[in-house]
């Protein structure tokens, strides 16, 4: 007798929601749903947001701010000689950067570096009031992070803020479709074609 009122009680429950409240419960319900897969979401993000831009500012799809790149000294060789028919040949150069070190220590450096070979990368202070030299600095290790376009130098110390580096690469590449370093030709009033 009492699991016959318990099912009569049940299906009351069953004929007492409206389409309305259905509708309520069932909007509810997404939202909740929702909502759980939003904080899931910003919970369960990439290494890259949780790690600190310290240990791995590589991974920050910016630069470093604290990094900040004042003067370039480049040498380029382009080889227009050997160009095949799309226009891509090789090149080759170096590149001195002087950088500021502003806010906080890093032992970082974090470069733009988009398809090219770097072959040699060294580090040495800043020659000034304090330095009567540019001391070498040990880099222990460099590599390319291709995910962000970036050359990645990691010295085996600290540069405290206020020191100034120069960043010194040797480094090879190829001229690009329309894009970094690249070749476009045109015809000049005599129709001739020039690179």
């Amino acid at each position: 007798m009492e699991s016959e009122s318990v099912t009569v009680k049940q299906s009351e429950v069953k004929l007492k929601l409206t389409k309305k409240q259905v509708t309520i419960i069932l909007l509810v319900f997404i939202v909740s749903l929702v909502a759980a897969a939003l904080i899931a979401g910003l919970l369960a993000r990439p290494t890259s947001i949780l790690t600190d831009e310290d240990e791995e500012p590589w991974m920050d799809i910016r630069l470093p701010r604290h990094i900040l790149p004042v003067h370039y000294d480049l040498t380029l060789f382009p080889d227009f000689y050997h160009l095949d028919e799309g226009y891509t040949g090789p090149f080759y150069g170096n590149v001195s950067i002087l950088i500021n070190i502003t806010s906080k220590p890093t032992r970082h450096l974090v470069v733009h570096a988009h398809k090219l070979t770097i072959h040699e990368t060294s580090v040495r202070l800043h020659q000034s009031a304090e330095t009567t030299q540019n001391e070498s600095l040990h880099v222990q290790r460099a590599f390319n992070f291709t995910s962000n376009q970036y050359w990645v130098v990691e010295l085996n110390r600290d540069l405290q803020p206020q020191s100034t580096v120069w960043l010194d690469m040797r480094f090879d590449g190829s001229f690009g479709s329309m894009t970094g370093l690249y070749v476009a030709s045109y015809f000049d009033s005599r129709t001739q074609q020039r690179r």
